[in-house]
């Protein structure tokens, strides 16, 4: 009997110290903006040349590292076609990381466009990349388009 306790004690120990050092953990961020909205853009397609015409929804969520960054993620799903009528969906990922917030410059940003056709039309993925911009004008994106048949 002494010797489930005694088991049962050190165990409750363990458990104890271990939520203890997870629950005193601080939050590594900061969520400053976390919003939805509908869009609408134009996106030319670099497999083909066509150009596609989406609608589609935004999700973005803003946050402030424990070092000050922020960063914006900007996540979306659009709908649409091209100028053929072939069909598509294209996903969205951004990132952009303001290293001196609340100053706009510099900053990184990655933004990929995954493109796919829901019939013949050529499937594609875009990726445009910056790396401390520090602005303002128009930043010199480096753009890699990938055709996936």
């Amino acid at each position: 009997m002494s010797r489930k306790l005694i088991v049962g004690a050190v165990f409750a120990l363990i458990l104890s110290l271990t939520s203890l050092g997870l629950g005193s953990r601080s939050a590594s961020a900061e969520v400053t903006n976390n919003t939805r909205f509908p869009w609408t853009l134009s996106l030319v397609n670099p497999c083909n040349g066509l150009t596609l015409t989406l609608t589609g929804e935004v999700h973005m969520v803003w946050y402030t590292t424990p070092d000050g960054h922020t960063i914006m993620r900007y996540n979306a799903r659009y709908t649409g076609t091209d100028t053929a009528g072939a069909e598509y969906i294209v996903k969205v990922r951004r990132v952009m990381d303001h290293d001196q917030w609340p100053s706009m410059f510099p900053f990184d940003d990655l933004i990929v466009y995954e493109g796919v056709s829901l019939g013949k039309g050529e499937n594609f993925q875009v990726t445009l990349t910056v790396e401390d911009w520090p602005g303002p004008g128009s930043p010199a994106y480096a753009v890699e388009s990938v055709c996936r048949g």
